[in-house]
């Protein structure tokens, strides 16, 4: 017995988020050649344009960090900085990372907290 949908529930909320409709199945069938064209496999991974990120003073020893595919806020403390969320692609939190530790000198970034998980990022 095959199931003929799938769906996605947000289980603190109890709504279906996504819903997946199976029309056919083909079970043992024929697959064919699923290797990617040599072109593909030879070509080189484009490199995408490293995220800028603006660290705006929102207050003594706390940053909004803007700019990269999401934002972050960064927190001083007596002897490290924290940084709360990282958004979007590895790029994108490391771009945050990186301007976090440029924010006060001798002070390491020795946090970085994630508050929920999306799908997206």
């Amino acid at each position: 017995m095959l199931p003929s949908g799938y769906n996605t529930t947000i289980d603190f909320r109890n709504v279906v988020w996504n819903k997946l409709y199976v029309d056919k199945y083909v079970v043992d069938g024929p697959v064919g050649n699923l290797a990617a064209p040599e072109a593909v496999r030879s070509a080189v991974a484009p490199t995408p344009p490293r995220p800028n990120v603006e660290a705006v003073a929102v207050a003594k020893g706390i940053w909004y960090l803007r700019g990269a595919g999401g934002n972050s806020t960064v927190f001083e403390f007596d002897d490290h900085l924290t940084m709360f969320e990282a958004y979007g692609s590895e790029a994108n939190t490391k771009a945050n990372i990186d301007k976090a530790r440029t924010l006060v000198r001798n002070k390491p970034l020795t946090e970085v907290i994630v508050s929920h998980h999306h799908v997206d990022h």
